[in-house]
């Protein structure tokens, strides 16, 4: 368990390293992995724990909702993952989201969503128990097209850290969630939404708070993992989720398909797991889907442990 959670923290170092870095080290794997190690070494390891750094998780809950058992699995789900803040999205009843949360997870939850875009809303679910939320916007430059939806940022900081915050902004998650265009054909509505929120995320970048974002951005193109790409190296993020071999399932006439759709940028190093099946039955093909994606959603929760202050 400890070589897994060092090799897991390695990873997350080498991944927010710089491009330069990277480079003078590159061409030796041996070498590179040692000096991430190392990095990761350095850092204590209850850093990386959720009282250590932040849990902030993603699930696109699929028409949420869709039937009762779909809500009980949905929130079964979230409960799993011990996450005080989930971005979610494909919420077409955002009040009855909001009042299952409370009765499934605890009074202290509660539920912001945009009111912008078409009826699968995006929003942010915290625990008001362990996190404040300081402020929410929504930001429309992401609805280039109709049908598209807004980018929904909220700012949060844990309870204890509050007052601390005044002082030092890095206590702060400046969360972005966003839900791209789908559609294999929509490529490039995706890549002009993915220039309006490297706009958006590039006037937050010297705030000194940590940067999150999260969501479904469809890519479903190798073009929309360019793009992504594209849109790490000119705001100063992280894709965190790169290395993440599927996010979602596809039911098609000929099986199941796994795909990587879901991602996590972030400002500080973090380490992405997908959750749910994806975790348990994996990403290879399948005769049929797992019986979560017919019950509760086509895509998995993720979830993303990032660092917390003094890790940059």
């Amino acid at each position: 368990m400890l070589a897994r959670r060092l090799i897991r923290l390695a990873r997350a170092h080498w991944n927010h390293a710089s491009v330069s870095a990277r480079r003078r080290v590159a061409g030796g794997g041996l070498l590179a992995f040692a000096v991430a190690a190392a990095l990761a070494l350095a850092t204590p390891l209850d850093e990386c724990s959720i009282g250590g750094g932040t849990r902030i998780a993603s699930f696109n809950i699929e028409h949420f909702p869709k039937n009762d058992r779909q809500v009980a699995g949905a929130f079964a789900a979230i409960a799993e993952l011990q996450a005080p803040v989930v971005g979610v999205q494909e919420i077409t009843d955002p009040a009855r989201f909001a009042r299952e949360a409370r009765a499934r997870l605890g009074d202290s939850w509660r539920f912001v969503a945009a009111r912008n875009g078409n009826d699968h809303k995006v929003g942010v679910l915290f625990d008001s128990a362990r996190m404040t939320l300081l402020s929410a916007r929504e930001h429309t430059g992401t609805i280039v097209v109709k049908g598209a939806k807004p980018v929904l940022e909220a700012r949060l900081v844990a309870r204890e850290e509050q007052q601390a915050a005044e002082d030092d902004p890095s206590r702060v998650v400046r969360l972005f969630v966003v839900h791209l265009k789908s559609g294999a054909d929509n490529h490039g509505v995706r890549a002009r939404q993915l220039r309006a929120l490297t706009i958006i995320l590039a006037a937050s970048r010297d705030s000194g708070e940590r940067i999150v974002v999260v969501g479904d951005f469809n890519a479903t193109q190798d073009e929309d993992r360019r793009a992504i790409s594209e849109l790490a190296e000119r705001t100063e993020l992280v894709w965190a989720s790169e290395g993440l071999g599927c996010t979602c399932y596809w039911a098609r006439r000929d099986g199941c398909l796994a795909s990587a759709l879901d991602h996590v940028l972030t400002s500080v190093p973090a380490d992405v797991e997908a959750r749910g099946p994806c975790e348990t039955e994996g990403c290879d093909p399948q005769g049929r889907c797992p019986v979560f994606h017919s019950e509760v959603s086509d895509h998995c929760p993720l979830t993303a442990d990032v660092l917390g202050t003094g890790s940059r």
